[in-house]
Order: structure tokens, then sequence, then C-alpha cells
């Protein structure tokens, strides 16, 4: 009987250890991961994809603004900065995600400071965006969350349905610009199953787009950019509203342009492509 206690003993101390070495292998896991701070909007909604909440040092400060970003409920909480190298001096992240329109002062700073950073690129295709998430999930050690990410948004770009004829649809920014070949904005219109006004033009990038052409051209949807800046009236917006638009494109065949989605070059652009291709479905 005296035995048997004792080895039930045993048991009880060699499973406790066990146990035990379980939660400290999960805790020193997680406590090896770097932290990670970004300082622009495009690199937030990378970490809110990627990285676990207690990884993240602190995000941009239009991170949690809702009018730009898509993931401002995830983020919220958490510090913010807004750029600044004396904030990622007193936050001392292990990795700091910026952006070419990080401040040159900045960017020159934290070199000489000897910061790791990774600068994000501004991908114009999903496959480039896939190779960009896996690359930044990879540096943060999140593998596995990177290749489960791009899946998903494989996955979401490869349920829509492709169309026999594809509509064409036209984009429209405050200012008058639109965005043809080599923008994320055209790849989501292809993806989405439509046809780009600005690449049939022969637009490449952000350029002007002519009032003539577009109430001239046989557009099935005009994509309107009202989100920016929250739609607060501007001179520049004034041909949003110009009464040729308003006469040649009924409320059915205008919609606004999904910019949240569309604002960086992460997995979220393909949210965009579903918003498109559900309006064309209508």
């Amino acid at each position: 009987m005296e035995n048997w206690k004792k080895r039930r003993l045993t048991w009880a101390i060699t499973a406790a250890t066990a146990v035990c070495m379980l939660l400290y292998t999960g805790a020193a896991a997680a406590s090896s991961l770097p932290r990670v701070m970004s300082l622009n909007l495009c690199g937030d909604v990378m970490l809110a994809l990627l990285a676990d909440r207690t990884q993240i040092a602190s995000v941009s400060y239009n991170g949690l603004n809702p009018a730009f970003s898509p993931v401002a409920d995830q983020l919220a909480g958490l510090p913010v900065n807004r750029g600044r190298a004396e904030e990622v001096v007193a936050a001392a992240p292990d990795l700091v995600l910026i952006s070419a329109f990080t401040q040159p002062a900045t960017k020159l700073a934290l070199r000489q400071l000897g910061v790791r950073v990774i600068e994000m690129v501004d991908p114009s295709d999903f496959d480039a965006i896939a190779a960009q998430t896996q690359s930044i999930a990879h540096a943060i050690g999140q593998d596995a969350r990177g290749d489960e990410t791009v899946a998903q948004m494989r996955a979401t770009l490869a349920a829509v349905d492709k169309p026999k004829q594809r509509p064409l649809a036209a984009i429209l920014h405050p200012g008058g610009y639109t965005e043809g070949r080599g923008t994320l904005a055209h790849a989501v219109l292809l993806a989405a199953g439509y046809d780009n006004l600005a690449a049939r033009e022969g637009i490449t990038g952000y350029a002007p787009q002519r009032l003539e052409t577009l109430v001239a051209a046989p557009v099935d949807l005009l994509l309107a950019d009202v989100t920016i800046d929250g739609g607060a009236p501007s001179l520049s917006r004034e041909m949003l509203n110009h009464p040729a638009l308003l006469l040649r494109f009924a409320t059915s065949r205008r919609a606004a342009l999904p910019s949240r989605a569309l604002t960086c070059s992460t997995p979220r652009a393909a949210d965009a492509v579903t918003a498109l291709a559900s309006l064309r479905a209508q």
C-alpha cells in the first residue's frame, strides 16, 4: 500500500513537472518574439494581421483612425506614435516598420542609432503583396500566421466569380485623378471582374482623368473616392459632384471606392475585391 502511494506521488510530481515545463516553454517562446513598432498605417495593418498583440510596441496614430484604418478597432488601446525617432528610442522595439513616406530625418536617425528597420514597399499586385506579407511575418517570428494570412487572401480572390463579359469601371479621386496600370486599384478592379477605363486609355500610375473622356466612355460603374479625409467639403472634391457626372451616372451606376481597404498594399485589399465583385453582381 505504501509503495502504491509512493508511485502515485511520483506520477503526480512528474505530471506537474511536465505541465510546468510546457507552460515555461510557451512563455519563453512568446517572450522570444520580437517587439515591433510601426510608424505608418500600412505597417499598422500588417501588424494587426500578423503579430501577437503583446508583440506590438506601438502603432501610428493613423492606425487608430477609423476614417483611414480598416483595423482601427483591432488596434484600439495600443500605444500610439507620430513617427518620430525619439518615440522609437523610448519604446525600444526590436524592429520598426517604416515606409517610403517616413520622414528622411527619422530614417537617418534610426539607422544611425542601429535600430533594425524594415522599409515596406507598395506592391501593385497580389503576388507581391503575398511576398511582402510572408517576409514581414518571418521577420517578426510569425511564419505560420503569414502563410495562413496569404492563404486566406488567395482563397478570397479565388472565390470571386469570373464574368463572361467584364463591365467597365472608372476610378475618380478628389482633384480629378484616377489610377491606371501599375497600381493596386487596377489589380483590384481586374480581380473583381472589371476592366479599368484608365488602363484602356493608356494611363499608368496615378494621373489626371479628363472629364470629357469619362463622360463619353461606355463606363458601367463610376467609383468615386469619397472616404479619404472623411469626405469633408473641399475644392478638390468638387469634381466628384460635377453636374456632368451627376447627369451621366445615376445612383445605381455610381458607388464609393472602398478606400480603406485600398489605402495599403496588404492582404486586406482582397476585401475591396469582394466588395466590388458584389456590386457587379447587383
